[in-house]
């Protein structure tokens, strides 16, 4: 299993032609879920909640 999460990539952006090929492609051959935190975002702990769950 690959967990790959991008920090401060906007899907929007990436989803434009000609933008983010590989990263599209990678999307349709796995699970793709786009997350959001609720501001103030702080990197450690808001990644430790996505790995955890908690």
């Amino acid at each position: 299993m690959l967990l790959l999460g991008l920090h401060g990539v906007r899907w929007d952006i990436i989803a434009e032609d000609g933008v983010g090929e590989f990263l599209q492609e990678t999307a349709q051959q796995g699970a793709f879920r786009i997350m959001v935190m609720e501001p103030p975002t702080l990197s450690g702990p808001g990644w430790s909640s996505i790995l955890t769950g908690y």
